[in-house]
């Protein structure tokens, strides 16, 4: 191997060393929540108790979540202000 090919080799190691993996804990936020209803599409979410009741309406859901009624627990995922129903837990 000549010496201009070793260079670059070394300059993409150094490089890649210095690449950070993004933590993605802070992108993606995961709730545990209540249905409280569903109508068509969209679903409203409790996420708070019986004194303090917290309810969003207008969540989306997953198609595989499609089976989803009032009084499931589910996941909701937060993606840049954007939540999305993901798992039905019970």
């Amino acid at each position: 191997m000549d010496s201009e090919a070793a260079y670059m080799r070394y300059l993409g190691r150094k490089v890649k060393r210095g690449i950070k993996t993004p933590d993605m804990s802070s992108y993606v936020k995961r709730r545990i929540g209540r249905v409280k209803s569903v109508s068509g599409s969209t679903v409203t979410v409790d996420f708070g108790s019986t004194s303090t009741p917290m309810p969003v309406a207008g969540l989306r859901m997953v198609k595989s979540c499609s089976d989803i009624k009032a009084g499931d627990s589910v996941v909701v995922d937060t993606v840049d202000h954007v939540s999305l129903i993901t798992a039905i837990l019970a």
